[in-house]
């Protein structure tokens, strides 16, 4: 799909929702609401005693409106998990395509990514950055200090 007919899709299908009151500042909040289950509909709309007389759209609007906090928590939550998953995949793949790479990817300048990584890493561990690292210094600092350190936090552990 073009980028222009995704962006008239996306118009398109949006459209009801702008028309009904939502706005940007609620994009995430209905990504998590349109994320969960029938199970987490129900458990929401039981908090509109009308919920079953009322239309669909003025429910999810209902919905969003005044369980704003929680939703946009929880989208937050999802983005995390999905960018741990696939930081995780990269690693994997990475690690599996290691052992057949030609040692001379080492010597050359570290990635943009790197270090822009370990400049987060050094600053949420509060350690110094090295001086005059190639691409496979980086790669064995970042390893060392166990970045990505932002994906790899579960439950208060770096």
């Amino acid at each position: 799909m073009t980028n222009n007919r995704r962006l008239y899709a996306c118009a398109c299908l949006a459209g009801p929702m702008v028309d009904a009151g939502l706005g940007p500042q609620d994009a995430d909040a209905l990504k998590a609401l349109l994320s969960g289950t029938l199970d987490d509909l129900a458990s929401y709309a039981g908090g509109f005693p009308q919920a079953k007389a009322m239309p669909l759209l003025s429910l999810l609007v209902n919905i969003i409106e005044c369980n704003w906090d929680d939703l946009t928590g929880l989208a937050a939550a999802l983005q995390w998990e999905q960018r741990k998953a696939a930081y995780e995949r990269d690693c994997l793949a990475w690690k599996a395509a290691e052992p057949t790479c030609d040692p001379a990817w080492r010597n050359l300048p570290m990635t943009r990514g790197q270090r822009y990584l370990i400049a987060d890493t050094a600053a949420l561990l509060e350690i110094e950055i090295p001086e005059d690292m190639d691409r496979g210094a980086a790669a064995d600092w970042l390893d060392a200090n166990n970045a990505n350190v932002v994906l790899r936090l579960e439950e208060g552990k770096a």
